[in-house]
């Protein structure tokens, strides 16, 4: 009497090619919502980039203002604001984001800013700017160099009577 069952060659193979088919045919599904699930976070990373680039940019306005007003003194804190904000909006576009996506997620973040206590605001802006700082700081040289550029030429723009 025989414990194993006995398979004819040929079904054996037939069991094992079943088996990697259904195995090869699900890859592709396995794959696309491994993709759906980048996707969400990239999406909900750049939708936090937004929202940093938001309470920056209304940052970088106030003093821009407050830097018209007299207060000189100023003008190396608003550059390193613009370097910690062009690091962090550099690192999304190194990662795909782009220009009509940007501005869509911009305008979303500032929409949602008067609604936002100004406390949180601070808190915020005081995580984007450590968080930009260490991307900036993390960069290479060359990376450095285009940012710090970018930058003292937006601070310049925005200080323009």
């Amino acid at each position: 009497m025989r414990l194993i069952p006995t398979f004819s060659r040929y079904a054996l193979h037939r069991a094992v090619l079943a088996t990697v088919l259904a195995g090869v045919t699900a890859l592709p599904a396995l794959a696309q919502a491994a993709t759906a699930a980048e996707d969400a976070a990239q999406a909900k990373a750049w939708q936090h980039t937004a929202q940093c680039a938001a309470v920056m940019k209304r940052e970088a306005v106030a003093q821009a203002t407050r830097y018209k007003a007299g207060e000189t003194a100023l003008m190396p804190g608003m550059v390193t604001l613009a370097e910690d904000s062009f690091a962090l909006l550099g690192t999304a576009y190194k990662q795909g984001l782009r220009k009509a996506e940007a501005d869509r997620l911009l305008a979303a973040a500032e929409a949602e800013l008067p609604g936002i206590s100004a406390d949180t605001q601070r808190q915020t802006l005081a995580a984007c700017r450590s968080e930009g700082r260490a991307l900036f700081k993390d960069a290479n040289f060359v990376e450095r160099a285009l940012v710090s550029n970018r930058a003292r030429a937006r601070v310049e723009k925005l200080v323009q009577p």
